[in-house]
């Protein structure tokens, strides 16, 4: 009895013969279709609905009425699918979405598998071709990213820049990388604004301007006002390009560390050439290990007869030197079973005792550099380790090898200044977990003094002082839930009692800022403070007004441009042989979605 007007009072069961009245759940008898008993049941315990059924009976049109109501879901149905419609816009979109973020060619719309599950998952689909996604849907997605990056650019108050430059291994690509980093909701956050082409030389003139030209897209008139920061290689073109921008930067810790080992490892032994050819060696064992089946399965079989963990060796690369010490590590921890392995093969390279002494001589020297660049590597790491890096590090290395020595005397060269450098040391001092605890004694004065320099310099230039913070306090208590950075830097603090720091009485309404530095440099350091969180406590706002505001900008800045790396890798890889003809301009729209796209959200807004 489908379309019924008794549908709508009573559940009928045709098969049985009966009906269920919706109102009370009395069950009645319906034979042969029947409906009198149902009338009838209306009339004695439901006036309401009686009344109500014959009017519906008077009035048919109504029925007519309710059942166009349905129409337009029906018919919105159908239009959904059509072009233009929001189901077959929705699933184009998330196909691109899908093809951006993870990389893959668009050829693979043309894959029969994929197109028998999309066939399979949702029949009515036509899938789009290439070219629509490549012409018309990845546009369409960059320039709807690019919006929502610039407009949450507009509420950022203070950033701080990091940029690379990279080059694809046929030359075809060159790219420049922007990313902005600024603290917002208790973390660090960041948005890649610019995955930019370089055209023409690698001069700064020219990488000036393809950074200028992106800052004004992406952050406006304002850039070098909110701009506390940019962080980039060494590299004197570099120096230079920032230069032009009118931007104050500074150089990439992790970098100076680098070029500290190398250097390091160069002063002090006699023999380079030595250290390069027992390092060759090493990888041309690894490298013919690979390659023969047979090898890999007998050096298993004695790893295990030696009770060895059966972990692979690692094959060093030469961008970063944090992996020569892993495939030395590595080496090492299989030298019983090397050894073994190499009798009756002449055919790979030998090792001495020689050899093997040099090799523990380095890993010894390398491992508290190693230790400090895994910190430095973390997205949560801001420009305030890096003070307290130099006076770890200074330490671990003056008591280890000659080697470790000669690298520190390379690393004090490279990080001279550093110490005495505002951006630096205020960073460190607005650390809630160092203060001035991984301050040299006799800088932590001057340290103290430089932090209410930059304070009263702050307050002056914003005019904040009876401001209020233009952000959303956090009341949660400032704790880090990842202590392995600060497990880096315990065993050498040197800590000062509050008792101990010099304070001065309150004098006049004029020396609030002078109170409210004194406050906090009374409070001891937490080394288990989340250093940006702790900014963001209700409790920490109200008592240092400015200090928190001060925050904001002098922790922006990452201490490394490791992003900017991270982005590259991702280039190599979204580079695949399936797109070697890709555009810059093309992989500059695909990566700048692959990268933003998860940190936006996949929704629109």
């Amino acid at each position: 009895m489908g379309n019924s007007i008794y549908d709508e009072f009573f559940d009928t069961d045709v098969a049985k013969g009966k009906a269920i009245c919706k109102k009370c759940k009395q069950t009645l008898s319906r034979k042969c279709g029947s409906t009198s008993s149902i009338i009838k049941h209306l009339e004695l315990h439901h006036k309401d609905l009686y009344e109500k059924l014959q009017e519906r009976k008077a009035n048919p049109d109504i029925k007519k009425r309710k059942l166009d109501d349905n129409t337009p879901t029906i018919t919105a149905a159908f239009e959904a699918w059509r072009p233009g419609g929001t189901k077959l816009e929705s699933i184009n979109r998330a196909l691109s979405l899908m093809i951006a973020v993870d990389s893959q060619p668009l050829s693979m719309v043309d894959r029969t598998g994929f197109r028998y599950f999309l066939n399979t998952v949702v029949p009515n689909y036509s899938i789009r071709s290439r070219t629509s996604i490549y012409r018309t849907d990845i546009p369409a997605l960059y320039e709807e990213y690019v919006a929502r990056v610039k407009r949450r650019m507009n509420s950022v108050k203070y950033f701080s820049l990091t940029t690379d430059s990279w080059s694809s291994e046929d030359n075809k690509h060159s790219l420049l990388s922007l990313t902005a980093h600024w603290l917002a909701d208790g973390k660090l956050e960041y948005r890649i604004l610019g995955v930019l082409p370089i055209h023409g030389r690698h001069t700064a003139d020219n990488l000036s301007a393809i950074l200028s030209s992106c800052m004004a897209d992406f952050i406006g008139d304002d850039a070098l006002r909110r701009t506390h920061l940019i962080v980039r290689d060494a590299a004197t073109v570099m120096k230079k390009t920032t230069r032009l921008c009118g931007l104050t930067s500074v150089d990439c810790f992790a970098h100076k560390i680098q070029l500290a080992v190398y250097g390091g490892i160069k002063t002090v032994l006699n023999d380079f050439d030595y250290f390069d050819d027992v390092i060759e060696r090493v990888k041309k064992f690894i490298r013919k290990m690979r390659k023969s089946g047979n090898d890999r399965d007998d050096f298993a079989d004695l790893q295990k007869l030696q009770e060895i963990q059966p972990r692979w060796l690692i094959k060093g690369i030469e961008i970063r030197w944090g992996s020569l010490y892993d495939m030395i590590d590595r080496f090492l921890e299989n030298r019983s079973t090397i050894s073994s392995f190499l009798i009756g093969r002449s055919k790979y390279p030998q090792f001495t005792s020689g050899d093997y002494v040099l090799m523990e001589k380095i890993l010894s020297a390398l491992k508290p550099m190693k230790q400090a660049t895994v910190m430095l590597q973390g997205r949560q790491v801001t420009i305030s380790v890096v003070v307290p890096t130099i006076y770890v590090l200074r330490r671990a290395l003056v008591s280890g090898t000659e080697l470790g020595r000669g690298i520190l005397e390379e690393f004090e060269q490279r990080v001279d200044g550093i110490e005495e450098d505002p951006f630096f040391i205020v960073a460190t001092m607005l650390d809630a977990r160092f203060k001035r605890d991984f301050v040299e004694e006799e800088r932590k004065e001057s340290a103290t003094r430089l932090l209410e320099s930059e304070a009263h310099r702050f307050l002056a230039d914003t005019a904040m002082r009876e401001q209020i913070p233009d952000r959303s306090p956090s009341p949660e208590i400032a704790i880090n839930n990842n202590n392995d950075a600060m497990s880096f830097f315990e065993q050498y603090r040197s800590t000062q009692k509050p008792d101990d720091l010099p304070c001065s009485p309150p004098i006049d309404e004029k020396l609030k800022l002078v109170i409210e530095l004194e406050r906090y440099m009374a409070e001891p350091a937490q080394p288990s403070a989340d250093p940006v969180l702790y900014w963001f406590t209700t409790e920490n706002i109200i008592k240092f007004p400015t200090l928190s505001q001060m925050a904001l900008k002098f922790l922006s800045s990452p201490a490394t441009s490791v992003e900017g790396e991270r982005l590259f890798s991702t280039a190599s890889l979204a580079l695949t042989e399936l797109r070697r003809s890709m555009t810059a301009e093309s992989l500059q729209k695909l990566l700048f979605l692959k990268l933003n796209v998860p940190l936006e959200g996949f929704s629109h807004d």
